[in-house]
């Protein structure tokens, strides 16, 4: 009987160890081959296979949404619809989906001797274009000049007449394209919008908002398609509408710096008194009260 429990005691020790051993080889044979597996290939193997497979559903995408009507109107609703409610939650401005409207703005100057609050309201309504009542004797394009030709008269008056004002902004979106024309009390005429409008080929990298009462600056995405000849960007008026349209905190009055680095690598600032004009080949930093150079550094081309 101890010979009988004795084998057995043999044969399970016998067990434990080729386990053991069997255990071992594999944990080396496991080590040896991670140890020999060239990593960089590895990584690189990943990388270009989520850049296929990214590009794979990017290129089926594409096709799904751009030949779906009713696909594309539904994402491009939802889509609206989430930015909106996000802009609803924090306190900002949205622009409408749809193009080819027209948005007056107004910064009024109030009275902090009498009322509590900023001193300075920034006031804005859009009108959206009726694309169904252009007719044989008005042509496409003459529509969308008209239009604005009204609204900048319609600002300009606001301008002039209202010693409450100190600026106002004509922003028209017409199809994809933005003009950005401003308003003071003693600014010279602005050239008449033409189309098709001439792209400027100067552009500005990185635009930032700086205030004495604030620790942090604040980027401006300027939207690729506001550099255009004979646009005015970058005035107080444009600039509060800027901040309104994003979604950090900020401190607006007339003690605001701007900071700009054009495409040159050419740095400079902004102050409360100076705006851009664009022209086809360059920009200037001018004069509120009128369309005269006041830095001749920004001045990269005297061509229109």
């Amino acid at each position: 009987m101890a010979d009988f429990f004795s084998k057995i005691n043999n044969i399970m020790l016998m067990t434990c160890q080729l386990g053991t051993m069997i255990i071992f080889n594999s944990f080396k044979n496991m080590y040896m081959y991670l140890k020999n597996i060239d990593y960089n290939d590895v990584a690189l193997n990943i990388i270009i296979f989520y850049s296929r497979f990214i590009e794979t559903v990017k290129k089926y995408w594409s096709e799904f949404y751009n030949f779906h009507p009713i696909i594309t109107d539904f994402v491009d609703n939802v889509c609206y619809l989430f930015r909106f409610f996000m802009a609803m939650m924090v306190d900002q401005h949205i622009e409408p989906m749809a193009s080819n409207w027209v948005n007056t703005s107004i910064l009024l100057k109030r009275d902090t001797t009498r009322f509590e609050g900023e001193p300075y309201t920034f006031v804005e309504k859009y009108d959206m274009m009726n694309m169904y009542i252009i007719s044989d004797n008005d042509s496409y394009d003459s529509f969308f000049i008209n239009s604005f030709k009204e609204a900048c008269d319609c600002a300009k008056s606001i301008a002039y007449n209202n010693k409450s004002i100190v600026e106002s902004l004509i922003t028209m979106k017409f199809e994809e394209q933005y003009i950005h024309y401003t308003f003071y009390k003693e600014n010279d005429e602005n050239d008449p919008v033409t189309l098709p409008l001439i792209p400027c080929k100067t552009k500005f990298l990185t635009v930032e908002y700086t205030h004495p009462r604030m620790t942090y600056g604040i980027f401006l995405e300027l939207d690729k398609n506001v550099y255009y000849a004979n646009n005015e960007i970058l005035s107080p008026l444009f600039i509060l509408r800027c901040l309104k349209y994003q979604s950090k905190a900020f401190v607006f009055d007339m003690n605001y710096k701007i900071k700009i680095l054009d495409e040159n690598i050419h740095s400079f600032e902004l102050t409360s008194n100076q705006h851009i004009f664009l022209h086809k080949a360059s920009y200037k930093v001018v004069s509120n009260t009128s369309n005269q150079t006041t830095n001749a550094n920004s001045d990269t081309n005297n061509d229109n």
